[in-house]
């Protein structure tokens, strides 16, 4: 089977949907099916255009990013996809215009098979000139869902949210863990230390965070703030810590298996984001044996592993800090069972067999 993922910007071992992407490329890859990665490139930039990866081939093409985000295709890029000779194409993330560039191709007859879409849907912008654009957006999208074979979503929530804004139900296939994730064990130190990683943008609310770890130093003068992430937040976020006098640390992303010993050396992760369609983060942390604290809507797919707590949509400091205070010095007597991308892998070749035939 010839498999083709499109997704807005890919570079390989990096997080968020990039991260998704290479795990399934690789996944099929090694089933022995034949796998490209299309994805779009900043203008004038260095990287290759073509590059072979772990058994599939990656191609960029040249696109444009305001602020690095949006991510505008340019007509080399629909060409392409008119071109592209696939079973099946499976498009990722509709927060860009890059599954509208594949609706146009389908449009023009292309030699491929079946379109596979998943949303990754939030459902809005963390901006205001985001949720304007979204908006006006959100009209084309509803043809471009039309326009796919199956819509594939990675969450209940996700789901509910297609459902409700464009009436479609969507094969539900959560995201997995890579296996490297499984050769760490939690193993919690003698300083109480809450983990958060990710972007630190406004949506993500590392300020709530930070607000709950003031108060807990209150109690426990020792506990500590571990932030590792980047983003236009980031010295305001680290000017509150210090106001606040939070004992806390700030860090720039780490590579792999600095990150995966870092989580496993935590007592904690804290991940208050406003609104996800999933969270790896969380799933990877909870797969080490790491406690973790998610709030509703999308923490509620999280309810079913001993080791989660999940809060309401907008809690306070005070709620955040007593669920922290909750897990201090907690034990759990077994280790939740989480899924692999291997067995995810094995339900999308399903998927792709059965909407082929």
């Amino acid at each position: 089977m010839k498999i083709a993922y499109i997704t807005h910007s890919y570079q390989p071992y990096i997080g968020g949907v990039q991260y998704v992407v290479e795990q399934m490329a690789v996944e099929m890859a090694k089933r022995g099916h034949n796998v490209e990665v299309l994805t779009l490139a900043p203008l004038f930039n260095s990287l290759p255009r073509v590059e072979k990866l772990d058994g599939y081939i990656l191609r960029r093409f040249p696109g444009l990013s305001p602020s690095k985000s949006y991510y505008v295709p340019t007509l080399s890029f629909i060409k392409a996809l008119v071109k592209l000779q696939a079973d099946i194409v499976h498009v990722h993330v509709v927060h860009s215009l890059v599954p509208f560039a594949t609706y146009l191709a389908k449009k023009c007859k292309p030699q491929w098979k079946r379109l596979v879409l998943t949303p990754h849907l939030h459902d809005r912008g963390f901006s205001w000139h985001t949720n304007i654009i979204w908006f006006f957006y959100r009209p084309i999208l509803k043809k471009v869902i039309k326009a796919a074979d199956v819509i594939h979503s990675i969450s209940p929530h996700e789901a509910r949210l297609l459902k409700e804004k464009f009436n479609v139900n969507p094969v539900i296939i959560p995201h997995g863990i890579s296996e490297d994730v499984l050769s760490y064990k939690w193993k919690p130190p003698s300083k109480f230390t809450v983990i958060y990683s990710g972007q630190l943008i406004k949506y993500k609310r590392v300020c709530l965070l930070i607000k709950a770890m003031s108060l807990l130093n209150k109690i426990d003068a020792e506990a500590r703030l571990l932030v590792i992430g980047n983003g236009p937040e980031k010295a305001k976020l680290v000017e509150m810590a210090r106001q606040l006098k939070v004992n806390s640390v700030f860090i720039s992303p780490l590579c792999r298996k600095d990150y995966l010993k870092r989580l496993a050396e935590s007592s904690v992760l804290c991940y208050l984001s406003e609104s996800e369609a999933f969270g790896i983060t969380v799933l990877e942390a909870i797969a080490i044996g790491l406690p973790v604290i998610v709030v509703e809507p999308w923490g509620n797919f999280f309810k079913q592993y001993s080791r989660a707590v999940v809060l309401s949509s907008h809690p306070s400091p005070e709620q955040v800090a007593n669920a922290l205070l909750s897990l201090k010095n907690k034990t759990f007597s077994t280790r939740d069972n989480i899924p692999t991308w291997n067995e995810v892998a094995d339900k999308l070749v399903k998927l792709y067999q059965n909407i082929i035939k």
